[in-house]
């Protein structure tokens, strides 16, 4: 089905590219199908190639929640000409106290430029430093530390401090500018907009390497060889892959569950758990999810990146009171974890919902079988089947030889 290929703009941690076989174990024509952590949004992009009626998107991540968008529902384009005509050629920014202006060229005169350690070179064979740059950001940029609201580190957090450290002045001039200029545009084509800005920033950052791809860092740490990407460019160039994918976006976008109807997604930014709360009985036929699993990957902090450009502090720390995954600097174990699983399968039952397919992933074969006894709690296991990803990237590292393919397909009947 090529799911992957559509969303190479921004690739999301834990994204399945290869489980088109779901849906020969579950059939979805004509259903509502819900995915309660949805993640970038493929399992309900597969699920309409397969003839889902109408669907429901769930993830707490506003990150994710941006990349769904662009994926499953039609945006207006009005706003992205707009933007682009409003550009111009030159990048403001703050020098000696007053404010300048610069080509972008000018700002970087080399793309990509290449660090070692503390200096800069114009090209990778090193014959040319790059000349300092002198100049400051003339619009906001945020500047959170990486931390939790109590002080304490982030787990994926290595040896830079704050948020803004992961890039160079000349990047935060540029970046600061396209995102002021964002939020100058309407609601058409804003979402298009934001979802390219977001995606871009990992390329944009001092996290960069010469031969790495777009796939996010499992964790915070700056190479002692990286490259600096000219933003401007990594932006159009995202802009315009995500223009591109949004157009082939199956589903027109229902604002509330009045408007859901036939060949619509409804796209909730919220807990999983205090959705299904809120559902009514019947509402949904079908749940196939690919759930945040045990401690493997950290969502929110890993896009914390992302995610510090578009929500405030507290809004941030709130995300991550209500995060479901094991973090045991957070204080959250396993049994908290567990016990999540196991309200998630007693509203699958209470809400009526007859069939639900479950991803799972773990090395620990232990951890594996808890997790399904807790779904199971409240729901009868009809298939379980053991399956080994072809192209799935590898994620854990704690069984060696299996890290990240081997995963299990869990589906249950209940309601």
């Amino acid at each position: 089905m090529g799911v992957f290929l559509r969303t190479r703009f921004a690739r999301y941690w834990g994204k399945k590219d290869d489980v088109d076989f779901l849906f020969n174990v579950i059939k979805v024509k004509g259903k509502s199908v819900m995915d309660p952590f949805g993640g970038s949004g493929s399992l309900l992009f597969l699920a309409s190639k397969f003839g889902a009626s109408k669907t429901i998107y769930v993830d707490i991540n506003p990150y994710a929640h941006y990349l769904a968008r662009s994926l499953l529902v039609k945006s207006k384009t009005n706003g992205v000409v707009t933007f682009i005509d409003s550009l111009g050629s030159l990048i403001p920014y703050v020098k000696n106290s007053r404010k300048v202006e610069a080509e972008v060229g000018e700002i970087y005169p080399s793309d990509p430029l290449y660090w070692e350690d503390d200096e800069c070179y114009l090209d990778r064979s090193k014959r040319e430093r790059c000349s300092p740059f002198e100049g400051e950001p003339l619009f906001w940029y945020p500047t959170y530390p990486l931390r939790y609201a109590d002080g304490t580190p982030f787990q994926k957090r290595r040896q830079v401090e704050r948020v803004d450290q992961f890039f160079s002045k000349r990047a935060l001039i540029v970046l600061s500018y396209l995102f002021h200029k964002i939020s100058e545009i309407g609601e058409d084509g804003r979402v298009l907009l934001i979802s390219a800005f977001l995606s871009s920033l990992y390329q944009s950052s001092l996290m960069a390497r010469a031969n790495g791809g777009s796939w996010p860092v499992q964790c915070y740490w700056i190479p002692r060889k990286h490259i600096e990407r000219n933003p401007l460019r990594v932006f159009l160039r995202k802009l315009k892959i995500v223009t591109n994918v949004n157009s082939e976006a199956p589903f027109e976008e229902a604002k509330s569950f009045d408007e859901w109807d036939e060949g619509k997604a409804l796209l909730i930014w919220n807990d999983a758990l205090n959705v299904l709360k809120g559902l009514e009985e019947g509402t949904v036929d079908v749940i196939i999810t690919d759930p945040p699993h045990f401690d493997e990957i950290q969502y929110l902090e890993l896009s914390f990146l992302m995610n510090s450009w578009i929500c405030s502090k507290e809004c941030l720390e709130k995300l991550f009171e209500e995060e479901i995954v094991v973090n045991y600097k957070r204080k959250r174990r396993l049994h908290d974890y567990l016990r999540a699983l196991e309200n998630l399968g007693g509203l699958i039952r209470e809400k009526g919902i007859r069939k639900s397919v479950f991803l799972l992933h773990e090395e620990k074969e232990e951890v594996l079988e808890s997790m399904i006894d807790a779904l199971s709690r409240d729901l009868k296991i009809e298939k379980d089947i053991t399956i080994v990803a072809s192209k799935q990237r590898k994620v854990g590292a704690r069984v060696k030889g299996v890290e990240g393919r081997t995963y299990k397909v869990v589906v249950l009947s209940g309601g």
